[in-house]
């Protein structure tokens, strides 16, 4: 996201589907509770009326106001990390459905397909996170990708995890990412809670992970 801005994503825990609440405008991150929001990672938040927008492959979108969304309680540990594998899938497919395809070292679906826009992967090996330089929208940034692997290929996605930034949400926490990596490799379990992205160049939609999470701190927050 740019800079000042958040995409905010939850699990409805009496249904188990994914929501992603929007506003009219975007959201800031005056939303995030380090902010005075209600926002964090493993918060159960009642979002008051919320009003579904739902527009393939973005079906959890669900609209809400701003001043009626407040923080119900912390949820802890064992509790989210169970509601994280409840959600988990295998394979990326089972996730947003056969129409994702393979493109280069990662995946994308075409406009207005897709069962999903949002899930949680269980990865078949322990992912590692790495930060590349690239061109991206004609100038040349430090981007995180998580190479991971699932039943049917290893792909190599961006990495939007606001935890993994700088407050400037450019610069990778790069003494974090080697945290992370060790954690992984000493055999953490993970699960990534992956997404696509909103339509980009010529309506496409990439696949990213939007968070990290292992079990020796699933509740890890901001």
């Amino acid at each position: 996201m740019q800079p000042g801005f958040v995409c905010i994503a939850g699990i409805d825990p009496k249904t188990g589907r994914h929501v992603r609440p929007v506003l009219r405008d975007r959201i800031g991150v005056e939303m995030l509770e380090p902010n005075g929001g209600p926002f964090n990672m493993a918060t159960e938040v009642d979002l008051g009326r919320a009003k579904p927008k739902p527009s393939p492959p973005e079906v959890e979108d669900c609209e809400i106001r701003a001043s009626s969304a407040s923080k119900l309680r912390d949820v802890p540990a064992d509790e989210f990390w169970q509601l994280l594998r409840g959600v988990g899938q295998l394979r990326l497919v089972d996730v947003f459905g056969a129409a994702l395809c393979r493109h280069g070292n990662t995946c994308i679906l075409e406009p207005a397909t897709g069962e999903a826009s949002l899930g949680c992967l269980i990865p078949g090996d322990a992912p590692l996170l790495e930060v590349c330089t690239e061109a991206y929208q004609g100038q040349t940034k430090k981007r995180i990708r998580c190479h991971v692997r699932d039943l049917d290929g290893e792909y190599s996605p961006a990495v939007t995890d606001f935890r993994l930034y700088h407050d400037d949400q450019q610069t990778p926490r790069s003494e974090l990412i080697a945290n992370l990596n060790r954690r992984m490799n000493e055999g953490a379990a993970a699960i990534l809670s992956v997404g696509v992205t909103r339509a980009m160049s010529q309506g496409k939609h990439w696949l990213q992970v939007n968070n990290i999470h292992l079990q020796d701190d699933p509740t890890w927050r901001l």
